[in-house]
């Protein structure tokens, strides 16, 4: 009984943890509508990624998405960014995964 137990709540960890950035900070709106909608935040050190990476990092938020803010704190940039609805959904989930395996900081935007 303690091994199914056991089974089951290794499932349910990996299940929650399957979640994308996008399903995630969608899911978060409309249960707590504590985030805004299709919006991000990006943080990013710019001392820990390459040129390459800096120019993929540059032409997915700048093409993909509309920016709403950025403010440089400190070496480090926070992007705001919403979907220009310019791709279809499954698109934007591997956008925002690939900002995630730039070395970044991708969230879901708070309204505070």
């Amino acid at each position: 009984m303690k091994l199914i137990l056991v089974f089951m709540f290794i499932i349910g960890s990996f299940a929650t943890n399957a979640q994308s950035i996008r399903t995630e900070c969608k899911n978060a709106y409309y249960a707590t509508d504590y985030v805004k909608y299709q919006e991000y935040t990006v943080i990013v050190s710019w001392e820990k990624i390459s040129d390459h990476a800096h120019t993929r990092l540059e032409n997915i938020i700048f093409d993909n998405f509309k920016v709403v803010s950025s403010k440089e704190i400190s070496g480090k940039t926070i992007f705001k960014i919403k979907e220009n609805n310019s791709t279809d959904t499954y698109s934007y989930q591997l956008l925002l995964e690939e900002l995630k395996s730039i070395p970044t900081k991708v969230s879901c935007t708070y309204n505070i």
